[in-house]
Order: structure tokens, then sequence, then C-alpha cells
């Protein structure tokens, strides 16, 4: 590589001595630096792809975390912790306040069972709004669980 540079400041040189656009034709048929284009022209599509891949484990790990406080609560109304379906929301929404500020849930204690659907905007699940500018999703986790007492 270094020996390709040395060629050409020669060539320059001589081209120099030469005519003035004798420096022109050697600088267009070098090649150095060719890698450089392809790097800019690919690194948006790699970069895109990259925060793609961040949000989804992301919106993926956020989920898994509202699952398992959904199923603590419904844990907690199951065994008595708490009495109401109205309380299993409010502890929800409570341990869930850092995850999401907009989340709905909603619980309903049915022939011996308890349902709860929470409902969380994509947009607050993921960090780059990739996810979100496609298109205004929710995340909806489901839980059910057989009332104990």
């Amino acid at each position: 590589m270094l020996s390709g540079v040395c060629k050409m400041k020669k060539k320059a040189k001589s081209a120099r001595r030469g005519s003035a656009f004798a420096f022109l034709k050697t600088f267009k048929r070098s090649e150095n630096g060719s890698t450089s284009i392809e790097t800019v022209l690919w690194m948006p599509f790699f970069v895109a792809l990259f925060s793609l891949i961040v949000d989804g484990t992301l919106i993926f790990n956020n989920h898994s975390n509202v699952l398992r406080i959904v199923h603590d609560a419904n844990r907690a109304l199951s065994v008595g912790r708490i009495d109401s379906g109205a309380e299993a929301e409010t502890l929800i929404l409570a341990n869930a306040a850092h995850i999401s500020s907009n989340m709905t849930v909603d619980t309903v204690v049915t022939n011996g069972v308890i349902q709860t659907v929470a409902v969380v905007p994509v947009s607050d699940l993921d960090m780059t709004g990739l996810f979100s500018g496609i298109a205004a999703v929710n995340l909806t986790v489901n839980a059910q669980h057989y009332l104990e007492l």
C-alpha cells in the first residue's frame, strides 16, 4: 500500500513537470480511497439495521417486564394479598411506571378467573423511535390466573 502511495507521488511530480492536465489523468486512474465511497453509501443502512435490532430487543425486554408485573399482581389478587381488580390495576400501574406512563390496564374477576389486559404504546418502549415512526402500534399483554380462595 505504501509503495502505491510513493508511486503516485512520483507520478504526480513527473506530471507537474509535463503538462498541467497530466496530474489529473494520474488522479483519475488512481483507486486510492475508493472504499470510502462504499462505506459512506452502506453506513446508513447498517446504522438503521442496528437501531431496529436494538429497538426490537428493548421492546421484547419491556414486554417481558410488563408480563411479569401483571402476573405478580394477578397472583397477589389470587392469594388474597389485595382485595379487588381495581387494586390490582393500581399495583400494575405503579410497578410499571418506569416502563410506560401511557399504559392502560383492565382487570376483571369472572367465575374464579382473574383476567388482566395491559396495553402499552410501542413508542414508550423503543429507544430510537423507528418502530413508532413506522406505525402507531400498541403492545397488548393478556394474563389469566385462577382465583385460589
